[in-house]
């Protein structure tokens, strides 16, 4: 069972630098493009499935609306319908989570979603060092009735952090689930493993022993990806990059029909999850 622990106040973040996409090199115009077509089915799919729910600002459905939100910002797409029913079997919307990176748009859909609003405890905090890209998150979020909603509740917040590979401010044990959201790979291309090993470091402290780090990674071999894990204690690898598939049941239908692979290959994504088993 995953610990509580104590809730921490961190702070909301209004400021700006350069932006970066989730993916890069040679891998990002084409998961932007597949990543765009994956987001607009996943809106097409929740139009009809909320068809209901919809808020009054022109009958318009939560996901529709970030979909026109990230388009006023230049926010990169992020093929969320086909990542979410695996990031289902780590993450819950009960969670105080906590994702490293805002350079793209899956943690205004994790929001949209009801991720870090199950009750007063949960919360989702965005933490990046490209401050630019956290002003247009939050800004992207503002545009939208449902992500505006968790803003103002102080369930969805965005922090600048200047130098990830340290974060001595995230306390131990301040976070149910940790999602890296493409900054492994930003820190491995741009300073190397000791880079990455130092926020590996922090978010260790940060998370809370026997919860998870799910990493999403684009245009790293596996090897250079998991090194840094592997020169450090306190860390199982539960998942080593391919996530295979799940079941119908974690696309909420409640029943077990049959399995659903997946399509990361395709998108170029890998999906590592790590368990915390000894942050002190």
């Amino acid at each position: 069972m995953r610990g509580q622990g104590i809730v921490v106040a961190l702070p909301v973040l209004l400021a700006c630098t350069t932006s970066d996409a989730f993916v890069h090199s040679s891998a990002r115009s084409a998961l932007t493009h597949r990543g765009h077509a994956a987001l607009r089915a996943y809106v097409q799919r929740q139009q009809c499935r909320h068809r209901h729910e919809r808020h009054s600002t022109g009958g318009k459905c939560s996901a529709a609306m970030v979909m026109e939100a990230v388009a006023s910002e230049g926010l990169a797409a992020f093929p969320y319908d086909s990542v979410l029913p695996f990031l289902k079997e780590h993450v819950q919307p009960s969670d105080q989570l906590l994702i490293l990176g805002a350079r793209n748009t899956l943690p205004l859909l994790l929001s949209a979603d009801g991720y870090g609003t199950r009750d007063t405890r949960s919360f989702v905090l965005v933490v990046d060092s490209d401050a630019v890209a956290l002003e247009a998150a939050q800004k992207a979020a503002a545009l939208n009735p449902a992500t505006a909603a968790n803003l103002a509740a102080g369930q969805l917040r965005f922090e600048l952090k200047e130098d990830l590979t340290a974060m001595d401010d995230l306390e131990q044990s301040c976070v149910d689930a940790v999602l890296d959201n493409g900054m492994i790979d930003w820190l491995l291309s741009t300073g190397g493993e000791a880079a990455a090993g130092g926020m590996i470091d922090a978010v260790h402290r940060a998370v809370r022993l026997g919860n998870p780090l799910i990493c999403l990674s684009s245009g790293t071999d596996k090897d250079t990806f998991c090194s840094p894990f592997e020169s450090r204690f306190g860390w199982v690898q539960e998942l080593d990059g391919d996530p295979g598939a799940v079941s119908m049941w974690h696309r909420d239908q409640k029943i077990n029909m049959k399995g659903v692979a997946n399509d990361f290959a395709a998108l170029g994504l890998k999906m590592y999850v790590y368990t915390n088993v000894d942050n002190c």
